[in-house]
Protein backbone atom coordinates (compact mmCIF):
# COMPACT_ATOMS: atom_id res chain seq x y z
CA UNK A 1 0.00 0.00 0.00
CA UNK A 2 3.02 2.49 0.10
CA UNK A 3 2.33 3.51 -3.48
CA UNK A 4 -1.35 4.41 -2.73
CA UNK A 5 -0.21 7.26 -0.44
CA UNK A 6 1.82 8.87 -3.31
CA UNK A 7 0.23 8.03 -6.69
CA UNK A 8 -3.40 7.31 -8.34
CA UNK A 9 -2.59 4.00 -8.83
CA UNK A 10 -5.95 3.41 -9.73
CA UNK A 11 -6.06 2.07 -13.17
CA UNK A 12 -2.53 0.69 -13.28
CA UNK A 13 -3.97 -2.23 -10.68
CA UNK A 14 -7.41 -2.56 -12.63
CA UNK A 15 -4.67 -3.27 -15.64
CA UNK A 16 -2.39 -5.75 -13.43
CA UNK A 17 -5.66 -7.38 -11.68
CA UNK A 18 -6.63 -8.08 -15.52
CA UNK A 19 -3.17 -9.48 -15.89
CA UNK A 20 -3.34 -11.82 -13.06
CA UNK A 21 -6.77 -13.23 -14.26
CA UNK A 22 -5.54 -14.07 -18.39
CA UNK A 23 -2.28 -15.31 -16.47
CA UNK A 24 -4.32 -17.79 -14.30
CA UNK A 25 -4.42 -21.43 -15.56
CA UNK A 26 -6.73 -24.13 -15.66
CA UNK A 27 -6.37 -25.60 -12.39
CA UNK A 28 -6.22 -22.08 -11.26
CA UNK A 29 -2.67 -21.05 -10.06
CA UNK A 30 -1.96 -17.68 -10.93
CA UNK A 31 2.15 -17.54 -11.86
CA UNK A 32 4.38 -15.14 -10.07
CA UNK A 33 4.52 -13.37 -13.04
CA UNK A 34 1.84 -11.89 -15.07
CA UNK A 35 1.25 -11.35 -17.88
CA UNK A 36 3.72 -14.46 -17.87
CA UNK A 37 6.12 -13.67 -20.72
CA UNK A 38 8.29 -15.91 -19.53
CA UNK A 39 7.75 -19.33 -17.37
CA UNK A 40 10.48 -19.65 -14.46
CA UNK A 41 10.49 -23.00 -12.24
CA UNK A 42 9.95 -23.63 -8.86
CA UNK A 43 9.25 -20.93 -5.98
CA UNK A 44 9.66 -18.32 -8.72
CA UNK A 45 6.89 -19.79 -11.00
CA UNK A 46 4.41 -20.45 -7.95
CA UNK A 47 4.71 -18.37 -4.98
CA UNK A 48 1.70 -17.41 -3.29
CA UNK A 49 3.26 -14.57 -1.97
CA UNK A 50 3.26 -13.51 -5.35
CA UNK A 51 0.30 -15.22 -6.45
CA UNK A 52 -2.43 -13.77 -4.20
CA UNK A 53 -2.19 -10.39 -5.66
CA UNK A 54 -4.86 -11.34 -7.90
CA UNK A 55 -6.68 -11.73 -4.64
CA UNK A 56 -5.38 -8.76 -2.65
CA UNK A 57 -5.07 -5.84 -5.55
CA UNK A 58 -8.88 -6.13 -5.75
CA UNK A 59 -9.22 -5.67 -2.38
CA UNK A 60 -7.18 -3.01 -1.61
CA UNK A 61 -8.75 -1.01 -4.77
CA UNK A 62 -12.02 -1.29 -2.91
CA UNK A 63 -10.29 -0.28 0.53
CA UNK A 64 -8.97 2.45 -1.39
CA UNK A 65 -11.36 4.00 -4.05
CA UNK A 66 -14.58 1.68 -3.13
CA UNK A 67 -13.63 0.08 -6.55
CA UNK A 68 -16.59 -2.69 -6.74
CA UNK A 69 -16.52 -3.43 -10.12
CA UNK A 70 -13.15 -4.64 -10.10
CA UNK A 71 -13.63 -7.51 -7.06
CA UNK A 72 -16.76 -8.07 -8.94
CA UNK A 73 -15.00 -8.40 -12.11
CA UNK A 74 -12.33 -10.54 -10.80
CA UNK A 75 -14.49 -12.49 -8.83
CA UNK A 76 -13.94 -15.96 -10.16
CA UNK A 77 -10.11 -15.26 -10.48
CA UNK A 78 -10.02 -14.73 -6.80
CA UNK A 79 -11.94 -17.73 -5.97
CA UNK A 80 -10.19 -19.90 -8.16
CA UNK A 81 -7.06 -19.18 -7.19
CA UNK A 82 -8.10 -19.25 -3.06
CA UNK A 83 -9.65 -23.05 -3.68
CA UNK A 84 -6.46 -23.92 -5.76
CA UNK A 85 -4.00 -22.86 -2.94
CA UNK A 86 -6.17 -24.80 -0.28
CA UNK A 87 -6.07 -27.74 -3.01
CA UNK A 88 -2.71 -27.99 -2.10
CA UNK A 89 -2.32 -28.28 1.95
CA UNK A 90 -0.37 -30.97 3.34
CA UNK A 91 -1.79 -33.36 6.10
CA UNK A 92 -1.16 -30.57 8.38
CA UNK A 93 -3.15 -28.39 6.57
CA UNK A 94 -0.34 -26.06 5.45
CA UNK A 95 0.10 -24.49 2.16
CA UNK A 96 2.65 -26.04 -0.12
CA UNK A 97 5.15 -23.12 -0.21
CA UNK A 98 6.77 -21.29 -2.70
CA UNK A 99 9.57 -18.49 -1.71
CA UNK A 100 8.41 -18.17 1.75
CA UNK A 101 10.35 -15.16 3.21
CA UNK A 102 12.41 -14.68 0.84
CA UNK A 103 15.74 -12.96 1.30
CA UNK A 104 15.67 -12.45 4.98
CA UNK A 105 18.74 -11.85 6.55
CA UNK A 106 20.99 -12.79 9.45
CA UNK A 107 24.59 -11.37 10.77
CA UNK A 108 26.76 -14.26 9.65
CA UNK A 109 25.60 -14.81 6.02
CA UNK A 110 23.61 -11.61 5.23
CA UNK A 111 20.66 -12.50 2.19
CA UNK A 112 21.38 -15.79 0.81
CA UNK A 113 18.05 -16.04 -0.85
CA UNK A 114 15.86 -18.54 0.36
CA UNK A 115 14.18 -18.46 3.97
CA UNK A 116 16.75 -19.38 6.73
CA UNK A 117 14.44 -18.22 9.78
CA UNK A 118 11.06 -19.24 9.28
CA UNK A 119 9.54 -22.38 7.74
CA UNK A 120 8.04 -21.33 4.15
CA UNK A 121 4.70 -22.63 4.47
CA UNK A 122 4.01 -20.18 7.12
CA UNK A 123 3.67 -17.27 5.09
CA UNK A 124 1.79 -19.30 2.37
CA UNK A 125 -0.77 -20.49 4.62
CA UNK A 126 -1.22 -17.03 6.22
CA UNK A 127 -1.77 -15.50 2.78
CA UNK A 128 -4.39 -18.40 1.77
CA UNK A 129 -6.12 -17.45 5.12
CA UNK A 130 -6.42 -13.65 4.36
CA UNK A 131 -7.46 -14.68 0.60
CA UNK A 132 -10.14 -16.16 2.17
CA UNK A 133 -11.52 -13.84 4.50
CA UNK A 134 -11.30 -11.65 1.53
CA UNK A 135 -12.98 -13.82 -0.89
CA UNK A 136 -15.75 -14.30 1.71
CA UNK A 137 -16.82 -10.69 2.09
CA UNK A 138 -16.49 -9.85 -1.57
CA UNK A 139 -19.12 -13.20 -1.60
CA UNK A 140 -21.26 -11.11 0.56
CA UNK A 141 -21.29 -8.01 -0.83
CA UNK A 142 -22.09 -9.57 -4.30
CA UNK A 143 -24.97 -11.90 -2.40
CA UNK A 144 -23.29 -15.21 -3.03
CA UNK A 145 -24.31 -16.68 0.39
CA UNK A 146 -23.13 -20.36 -0.29
CA UNK A 147 -19.74 -18.72 -1.34
CA UNK A 148 -19.66 -16.67 1.56
CA UNK A 149 -19.89 -19.73 3.65
CA UNK A 150 -17.55 -21.96 2.12
CA UNK A 151 -14.75 -19.96 2.25
CA UNK A 152 -15.91 -18.07 6.05
CA UNK A 153 -15.38 -21.73 7.06
CA UNK A 154 -12.08 -22.37 4.71
CA UNK A 155 -10.32 -19.40 6.93
CA UNK A 156 -11.41 -20.59 10.05
CA UNK A 157 -10.18 -24.05 9.25
CA UNK A 158 -7.13 -22.64 7.80
CA UNK A 159 -6.68 -20.65 10.96
CA UNK A 160 -6.76 -23.40 13.15
CA UNK A 161 -4.35 -25.78 11.48
CA UNK A 162 -2.00 -23.10 11.66
CA UNK A 163 -2.40 -22.20 15.41
CA UNK A 164 -2.14 -26.39 15.48
CA UNK A 165 1.29 -26.08 13.76
CA UNK A 166 2.86 -22.88 14.77
CA UNK A 167 1.49 -21.39 18.10
CA UNK A 168 3.01 -22.55 21.13
CA UNK A 169 0.47 -21.07 23.70
CA UNK A 170 2.78 -21.60 26.80
CA UNK A 171 5.47 -19.81 25.58
CA UNK A 172 3.54 -17.01 23.62
CA UNK A 173 5.93 -17.71 20.42
CA UNK A 174 5.23 -19.05 16.66
CA UNK A 175 7.23 -21.48 14.79
CA UNK A 176 10.64 -21.29 14.85
CA UNK A 177 9.88 -17.48 17.06
CA UNK A 178 11.67 -15.18 14.22
CA UNK A 179 10.77 -11.79 13.79
CA UNK A 180 8.74 -12.84 10.91
CA UNK A 181 6.98 -15.98 12.32
CA UNK A 182 5.85 -13.41 14.85
CA UNK A 183 5.14 -10.77 13.16
CA UNK A 184 3.27 -12.47 10.54
CA UNK A 185 0.89 -13.91 12.89
CA UNK A 186 -0.28 -10.46 14.58
CA UNK A 187 -0.31 -9.17 11.32
CA UNK A 188 -3.12 -11.46 9.89
CA UNK A 189 -4.54 -11.81 12.96
CA UNK A 190 -4.12 -15.31 13.62
CA UNK A 191 -2.83 -15.67 17.20
CA UNK A 192 -5.46 -15.89 20.11
CA UNK A 193 -6.76 -12.20 20.79
CA UNK A 194 -5.94 -12.27 24.24
CA UNK A 195 -2.55 -13.39 23.49
CA UNK A 196 -1.71 -10.57 21.44
CA UNK A 197 0.08 -8.19 23.85
CA UNK A 198 2.61 -11.76 24.97
CA UNK A 199 3.19 -12.04 21.27
CA UNK A 200 3.75 -8.64 20.45
CA UNK A 201 6.34 -8.47 23.87
CA UNK A 202 8.14 -11.45 22.22
CA UNK A 203 8.58 -9.79 18.36
CA UNK A 204 9.73 -6.50 21.16
CA UNK A 205 12.28 -8.71 22.48
CA UNK A 206 14.00 -10.55 19.40
CA UNK A 207 14.68 -7.29 17.96
CA UNK A 208 16.29 -6.19 21.34
CA UNK A 209 18.48 -9.18 21.46
CA UNK A 210 19.17 -8.37 17.81
CA UNK A 211 19.92 -4.88 18.55
CA UNK A 212 17.17 -3.68 16.82
CA UNK A 213 18.27 -5.16 13.16
CA UNK A 214 15.29 -6.47 11.55
CA UNK A 215 16.10 -10.03 10.08
CA UNK A 216 12.74 -10.19 7.39
CA UNK A 217 12.92 -10.77 3.88
CA UNK A 218 10.81 -8.95 1.40
CA UNK A 219 7.80 -11.11 1.93
CA UNK A 220 7.59 -10.00 5.36
CA UNK A 221 8.93 -6.86 6.04
CA UNK A 222 5.97 -4.88 5.66
CA UNK A 223 3.88 -7.39 8.38
CA UNK A 224 6.94 -6.70 11.13
CA UNK A 225 6.22 -3.22 10.56
CA UNK A 226 2.96 -2.44 10.72
CA UNK A 227 2.60 -5.22 13.15
CA UNK A 228 4.74 -3.43 15.34
CA UNK A 229 3.13 0.12 14.32
CA UNK A 230 -0.75 -1.20 14.82
CA UNK A 231 0.40 -2.90 18.55
CA UNK A 232 1.45 1.07 19.48
CA UNK A 233 5.14 0.09 18.97
CA UNK A 234 6.02 2.82 16.20
CA UNK A 235 9.20 3.39 18.76
CA UNK A 236 10.59 0.44 17.96
CA UNK A 237 10.19 0.85 14.04
CA UNK A 238 12.13 3.74 14.57
CA UNK A 239 14.86 2.47 15.97
CA UNK A 240 14.92 0.06 13.75
CA UNK A 241 15.08 2.51 10.57
CA UNK A 242 17.23 5.44 12.53
CA UNK A 243 20.93 3.60 11.92
CA UNK A 244 23.44 3.55 9.23
CA UNK A 245 24.83 0.35 9.83
CA UNK A 246 22.70 -3.02 8.01
CA UNK A 247 20.37 -3.84 7.49
CA UNK A 248 18.66 -0.56 6.92
CA UNK A 249 18.34 2.28 4.66
CA UNK A 250 21.09 4.53 6.41
CA UNK A 251 23.42 2.33 5.23
CA UNK A 252 22.00 1.97 1.53
CA UNK A 253 22.86 5.70 1.65
CA UNK A 254 26.19 5.31 2.98
CA UNK A 255 27.01 2.88 -0.08
CA UNK A 256 25.81 5.83 -2.53
CA UNK A 257 22.50 3.93 -3.45
CA UNK A 258 20.16 6.21 -5.08
CA UNK A 259 17.70 3.40 -5.85
CA UNK A 260 16.59 0.65 -3.58
CA UNK A 261 18.54 -2.48 -3.23
CA UNK A 262 16.94 -5.96 -3.35
CA UNK A 263 19.63 -6.40 0.03
CA UNK A 264 19.67 -4.55 2.82
CA UNK A 265 23.85 -4.46 3.11
CA UNK A 266 25.31 -4.47 -0.61
CA UNK A 267 24.21 -4.33 -4.11
CA UNK A 268 22.06 -6.40 -4.96
CA UNK A 269 21.49 -8.62 -8.58
CA UNK A 270 17.97 -5.80 -8.74
CA UNK A 271 18.75 -2.39 -7.87
CA UNK A 272 15.43 -1.19 -8.38
CA UNK A 273 13.78 -2.92 -5.74
CA UNK A 274 10.34 -2.20 -4.56
CA UNK A 275 9.95 -4.68 -1.56
CA UNK A 276 12.00 -2.68 0.86
CA UNK A 277 10.62 0.67 0.12
CA UNK A 278 7.02 -0.45 2.60
CA UNK A 279 8.66 1.57 5.11
CA UNK A 280 6.43 4.64 3.44
CA UNK A 281 3.53 3.66 4.37
CA UNK A 282 4.14 3.92 7.64
CA UNK A 283 5.90 7.20 7.03
CA UNK A 284 1.96 7.94 6.25
CA UNK A 285 0.31 6.48 8.00
CA UNK A 286 1.91 6.45 11.78
CA UNK A 287 4.42 9.44 11.66
CA UNK A 288 2.37 11.77 9.86
CA UNK A 289 -0.62 9.63 11.12
CA UNK A 290 -3.09 9.61 7.98
CA UNK A 291 -5.13 6.12 7.90
CA UNK A 292 -8.73 6.04 7.48
CA UNK A 293 -11.08 4.15 10.05
CA UNK A 294 -11.49 0.30 10.16
CA UNK A 295 -14.41 0.29 9.02
CA UNK A 296 -14.10 3.21 6.55
CA UNK A 297 -13.96 2.53 2.60
CA UNK A 298 -12.29 5.27 0.18
CA UNK A 299 -11.46 7.15 3.14
CA UNK A 300 -14.51 8.69 4.00
CA UNK A 301 -14.01 8.44 7.90
CA UNK A 302 -10.02 9.14 8.45
CA UNK A 303 -8.47 8.11 11.46
CA UNK A 304 -5.89 10.77 12.08
CA UNK A 305 -3.51 9.77 14.69
CA UNK A 306 0.79 10.85 14.39
CA UNK A 307 3.28 9.07 16.42
CA UNK A 308 5.89 11.55 17.59
CA UNK A 309 8.58 8.71 18.13
CA UNK A 310 12.15 9.12 19.11
CA UNK A 311 13.72 12.18 18.53
CA UNK A 312 11.37 13.58 15.87
CA UNK A 313 10.40 17.08 16.35
CA UNK A 314 8.49 17.86 13.10
CA UNK A 315 6.85 15.52 9.84
CA UNK A 316 4.36 16.14 7.06
CA UNK A 317 2.76 15.44 4.44
CA UNK A 318 -0.13 14.24 2.88
CA UNK A 319 -2.64 11.86 1.14
CA UNK A 320 -5.03 13.08 -2.54
CA UNK A 321 -7.57 10.76 -1.72
CA UNK A 322 -11.01 10.26 -3.56
CA UNK A 323 -13.06 13.07 -1.75
CA UNK A 324 -9.54 15.53 -1.90
CA UNK A 325 -6.20 16.15 -0.11
CA UNK A 326 -6.12 15.08 3.20
CA UNK A 327 -3.15 16.63 4.92
CA UNK A 328 -0.99 16.60 8.20
CA UNK A 329 1.82 18.99 9.47
CA UNK A 330 2.79 18.73 12.87
CA UNK A 331 5.87 20.06 14.68
CA UNK A 332 7.28 20.12 18.63
CA UNK A 333 8.71 23.41 20.03
CA UNK A 334 9.03 23.66 24.01
CA UNK A 335 7.11 20.62 25.14
CA UNK A 336 3.89 21.91 23.11
CA UNK A 337 3.18 19.82 19.98
CA UNK A 338 1.45 21.95 17.22
CA UNK A 339 -0.65 20.41 14.67
CA UNK A 340 -2.43 21.34 11.41
CA UNK A 341 -4.66 19.08 9.41
CA UNK A 342 -6.91 19.54 6.61
CA UNK A 343 -10.08 17.15 6.31
CA UNK A 344 -12.01 16.78 2.72
CA UNK A 345 -15.52 17.71 1.64
CA UNK A 346 -17.85 14.51 2.85
CA UNK A 347 -15.72 13.26 4.94
CA UNK A 348 -15.66 12.90 9.18
CA UNK A 349 -12.10 12.54 10.91
CA UNK A 350 -11.43 10.56 14.49
CA UNK A 351 -8.57 12.96 15.81
CA UNK A 352 -6.03 11.62 18.35
CA UNK A 353 -4.07 14.50 19.53
CA UNK A 354 -0.85 13.56 21.72
CA UNK A 355 -1.01 15.28 25.52
CA UNK A 356 -1.59 14.20 28.73
CA UNK A 357 -4.37 16.42 29.44
CA UNK A 358 -7.36 16.75 27.35
CA UNK A 359 -7.79 20.16 28.95
CA UNK A 360 -4.37 21.66 27.55
CA UNK A 361 -5.52 21.37 24.05
CA UNK A 362 -6.64 23.94 22.19
CA UNK A 363 -8.05 24.64 18.51
CA UNK A 364 -7.54 28.16 16.47
CA UNK A 365 -6.43 29.11 20.08
CA UNK A 366 -9.75 28.22 21.65
CA UNK A 367 -10.09 25.57 23.99
CA UNK A 368 -10.94 22.38 21.57
CA UNK A 369 -13.79 21.50 23.63
CA UNK A 370 -15.53 24.53 22.86
CA UNK A 371 -14.85 25.01 19.54
CA UNK A 372 -17.27 24.81 16.86
CA UNK A 373 -17.20 21.44 14.75
CA UNK A 374 -14.58 19.42 17.27
CA UNK A 375 -16.08 17.07 19.71
CA UNK A 376 -14.40 15.81 22.43
CA UNK A 377 -14.79 11.53 22.12
CA UNK A 378 -12.77 10.27 24.88
CA UNK A 379 -9.22 10.42 26.65
CA UNK A 380 -6.49 7.72 25.80
CA UNK A 381 -4.31 7.29 28.84
CA UNK A 382 -0.72 6.04 27.57
CA UNK A 383 -0.24 2.39 26.51
CA UNK A 384 2.99 1.97 27.75
CA UNK A 385 5.90 4.02 29.35
CA UNK A 386 7.25 4.39 25.52
CA UNK A 387 3.75 6.13 24.18
CA UNK A 388 1.79 9.21 24.49
CA UNK A 389 -1.69 9.71 25.94
CA UNK A 390 -4.62 11.16 23.55
CA UNK A 391 -7.42 13.02 23.18
CA UNK A 392 -9.88 12.22 20.64
CA UNK A 393 -11.98 14.65 18.92
CA UNK A 394 -14.14 13.75 16.20
CA UNK A 395 -14.15 16.80 13.41
CA UNK A 396 -15.97 17.60 9.77
CA UNK A 397 -14.00 19.12 6.58
CA UNK A 398 -12.52 21.72 7.22
CA UNK A 399 -8.50 23.06 8.46
CA UNK A 400 -7.84 22.64 12.17
CA UNK A 401 -4.96 23.82 14.01
CA UNK A 402 -4.60 22.03 17.35
CA UNK A 403 -2.27 22.70 20.14
CA UNK A 404 -1.46 20.62 22.90
CA UNK A 405 0.96 19.80 26.24
CA UNK A 406 3.25 17.32 25.08
CA UNK A 407 5.26 14.95 27.65
CA UNK A 408 7.39 11.93 25.97
CA UNK A 409 8.62 9.28 27.65
CA UNK A 410 12.13 8.37 26.41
Amino acid sequence: PSIFYHRDVHHLYRKICRDTAEAQLDNGLVPDIAPEYTRFQGGFFESPEWGSACVQLPNLLYLWYGDRATEERQYETMKRYTRYLASTRNDEGLVKPGLGDWYDWTPDKGHIGASQLTPAELPATAFLYDNARIVARVAKRMGRTRDAAEFDELARQVRQDFLQAYYRPAEHSVATGSQAALATTLHFGLVPEEDREHVLANLVAELERAQYRQSTGEVCFRMLVQALADGGRSDVVYRMIDRTDPPGYGHMLKLGFKTLSERWDKPGSSMNHCMFGHIQEWFQNSIVGIRQSPDSIGFKHLLLKPEPVGDLTSASGYYDSIHGRIESRWRIEDDRFHWRITVPPNTTAEVHVPTADAGTVTESGRSAQQAQGVTLLREEPARRKESVGRAVFEVGPGAYEFESVLERNR
